[in-house]
């Protein structure tokens, strides 16, 4: 299995593309942000791990719910009170989502 060098911190999410085409999900559009703004990318060993449940690489319909998980390798102590940050897919802002962790 895949071993972090902090701590895995997955993150199953469910979202729509409310745009009117159709776009790949790509490990660009999403970080982790610690509270102290520290930002990291998804692992590359933590999505292997999750196997199909990824939603990394996947193709996001107009209009249809979709439902996945990413993996951030996060220094134990920047877990708590950490955010998702997306961008792109349409959007001109970049958007936080507080995480219950």
């Amino acid at each position: 299995g895949a071993t972090a060098k902090g701590r895995f911190v997955v993150v199953k999410v469910k979202f729509t593309n409310h745009t009117d085409r159709s776009w790949t999900f790509d490990q660009s559009m999403v970080r982790f942000v610690a509270k102290g703004g520290s930002s990291y990318a998804t692992s590359g060993m933590g999505l292997l791990a999750l196997g199909s449940d990824s939603i990394i690489l996947k193709q996001i319909q107009p209009g249809r719910p979709v439902t996945g998980s990413f993996v951030f390798d996060v220094p134990a102590s920047k877990v708590a009170g950490g955010k998702l940050k997306f961008n792109g897919a349409g959007s001109k802002h970049a958007v936080e989502v507080d995480l219950e962790l």
